[in-house]
């Protein structure tokens, strides 16, 4: 037989693996969203609304960036140790347990709420109910050591989803605004009609804050989103002047000062000043060594290329589109430049091979931070820019 004490440090034992390991390898992302009891009882529950916000803040924090992802874990796979923190209702003791330990984490409340007087629920296919009113969201964000910062949202179409997505942008945003911009613009490029206007708007927000040297490479980063999103409007010239304020931002780590030499390079083929895109472009080799993005070697060598090209160096340009293709043969965009040099040329069948290749040959993943020379197409000999389908 275990006596009570046994008992008792045995209970006490698993009390502390449990926390610990919660603490340790668990999400640092506390999601707390209250459901107006008609829109709960209409399925859109309390656990719904939070598992929608969790994937919206994982999808803007994914991916290979030069500006890292804060560190805040979102919708990781906990250990089963882990997983039983909340069911125990442990979260207050793993937070505590993690501010001693020194681990930031992110607390978010919300509350969805359907003003007075406001209609019947509409019934909807799958997990969007509406409702014929508005919803508020009044939702608070609090990191430790920090003044906790707090909005309303409202939603007049009645979509809670929509709210509670936005609602995770909006918490992320005081977390790493950049990675919001980003995450709306690449929406945008991709097709979502509110991707672009959403990318301005929470640009515009960042650069109304106060000036914070710690946010410097990302105040630069921004920019340049901007700056892609004038090229894209063939705002030659507002694409420029945000290149040049980003270019004066001062203490921006050398990885961004590439990513934005590159791209500038980029607008300079486009504006047909080759000279001044090949003094860009090794500037922005001079500080390559500092990246660790996949395939940015590669890049490089295609921008390279395209640079070689717009000052007339054709068959420097050529070598430089197939050492591209050999070192990464699913780069669509090196298979098309070539097709378009070969055509030039008047080789008819060979443009035609290289076209069928980059139509067959899967593009670079531009999700990775939005590079200009994979989110665009430009011609060296004429100039322009073209957002790619």
């Amino acid at each position: 037989m275990i006596d009570f004490t046994s008992l008792f440090i045995i209970a006490t034992v698993m009390f502390g693996f449990v926390v610990g390991d919660a603490a340790l390898y668990g999400d640092t992302l506390r999601v707390q969203i209250d459901v107006a009891s008609d829109i709960n009882n209409a399925g859109f529950t309390e656990s719904a609304a939070e598992d929608v916000f969790l994937a919206q803040a994982a999808e803007i924090l994914r991916g290979d960036s030069i500006i890292p992802a804060p560190p805040v874990r979102v919708a990781t796979s906990p250990s089963v140790v882990a997983a039983l923190a909340k069911p125990l209702n442990l979260d207050a003791v793993v937070v505590a347990m993690q501010n001693q330990l020194g681990i930031d984490h992110l607390a978010v409340s919300g509350a969805i709420l359907m003003e007075t007087g406001a209609g019947r629920i509409v019934p909807q296919d799958g997990a969007h109910p509406l409702t014929t009113a508005r919803l508020d969201m009044p939702i608070v964000v609090l990191r430790p050591h920090q003044t906790p910062v707090h909005t309303v949202l409202v939603e007049d179409d009645g979509d809670a989803v929509k709210l509670v997505r936005r609602a995770a942008s909006w918490a992320m945003e005081q977390v790493s605004p950049y990675r919001v911009v980003l995450s709306y613009f690449l929406a945008g490029m991709s097709g979502d009609a509110r991707g672009l206007p959403s990318a301005s708007e929470a640009a515009n927000r960042f650069l109304g804050r106060p000036w914070d040297p710690a946010n410097a490479s990302e105040l630069a980063m921004t920019r340049h989103i901007l700056a892609l999103m004038a090229m894209n409007d063939g705002n030659f010239a507002e694409a420029e002047a945000q290149f040049t304020l980003a270019d004066l931002t001062p203490g921006v780590v050398p990885q961004v000062r590439s990513q934005l030499d590159l791209d500038h390079a980029f607008l300079a083929v486009a504006k047909l000043q080759p000279q001044h895109a090949a003094e860009l472009l090794r500037r922005s080799r001079e500080t390559a060594p500092t990246l660790n993005l996949p395939g940015f070697a590669d890049t490089l060598d295609l921008m390279d290329g395209l640079v070689a090209w717009s000052g007339g160096d054709t068959t420097k340009a050529e070598g430089l589109f197939r050492r591209v293709i050999a070192s990464s043969s699913v780069n669509d965009s090196a298979h098309h430049y070539l097709a378009q040099l070969l055509a030039a040329r008047g080789d008819k069948a060979g443009a035609a091979a290289e076209e069928q290749a980059a139509t067959l040959s899967h593009p670079f993943d531009v999700k990775q931070e939005g590079l200009a020379v994979l989110l665009f197409w430009t011609d060296p000999v004429k100039g322009g820019v073209m957002a790619r389908d």
